[in-house]
């Protein structure tokens, strides 16, 4: 009896190391299933997230900015020479430029002014004065450089000249403009372009220029003439 109390024992203790096996590993089984899911949860959220965000992207509509600019300005405009010294170079003129921005940071602009340039110079110990009038048709391209609380262009292009007036008067007051027939002019401009913003659709705006006059101007010296000018203005974008 004893013995067969022993065996029973140790049938029992089989079964129950064997359903401990069995529940281990059926535990084992029922964990990696969870794993699984959950690794294929997140996987499912992190593809809903994603879809998600393409679709607020997609659906933000693009940025729509004002394409026109009109551009009222003043400039003071130093006129000088390369191949003599020169002095009372200085003068003040006014006109309007308007620009279409083809981009964001890219603008075509074309622009009238009047423009009256003038300078003293020195031939064989007499003093001449000099003074040109032309209407100035400007056109240049302007690339944004950096967009901030100041933001700031390079401007490059070029200008047809055409001459309105010329005269030389030699010190005594003697008019010499006849011996020397002044003809229209072109002339190539690259600058800087400062603006800050006064309100939504208004700008002020500073550009220094430097312009290059390709065809000498008529006088004794057959003057290479250049500019120095400060444009500024308020700028209406619409």
């Amino acid at each position: 009896n004893d013995k067969n109390d022993k065996n029973d024992k140790n049938d029992k203790n089989d079964k129950n190391d064997k359903k401990s096996n069995l529940s281990k590993t059926e535990e084992q089984k029922i964990n990696t299933k969870n794993t699984q899911k959950k690794k294929v949860s997140l996987n499912e959220l992190r593809k809903l997230k994603k879809a998600e965000k393409d679709k607020k992207e997609d659906s933000i509509p693009p940025v729509n900015f004002k394409k026109w600019n009109v551009f009222p300005f003043v400039s003071a405009d130093y006129f000088g020479a390369l191949n003599h010294k020169s002095s009372n170079n200085y003068s003040f003129n006014y006109g309007v430029k308007i620009s279409y921005s083809l981009t964001e940071k890219v603008a075509f602009r074309i622009g009238v002014n009047k423009l009256n340039l003038k300078f003293t110079f020195m031939d064989r110990d007499n003093k001449f004065e000099q003074k040109i009038e032309y209407l100035e048709i400007p056109v240049d391209f302007k690339q944004t450089l950096f967009n901030k609380k100041i933001s700031m262009d390079l401007i490059a292009g070029f200008s047809y000249l055409h001459l309105f007036n010329q005269s030389i008067y030699a010190k005594d007051g003697s008019d010499v403009s006849n011996s020397f027939q002044e003809n229209s002019n072109v002339s190539i401009h690259i600058g800087l372009g400062f603006s800050t913003k006064i309100f939504k659709s208004l700008n002020f705006n500073i550009e220094p220029m430097f312009k290059y006059h390709f065809n000498p101007t008529q006088n004794q010296l057959k003057s290479q003439t250049f500019q120095i000018s400060i444009i500024s203005g308020f700028e209406y974008k619409f």
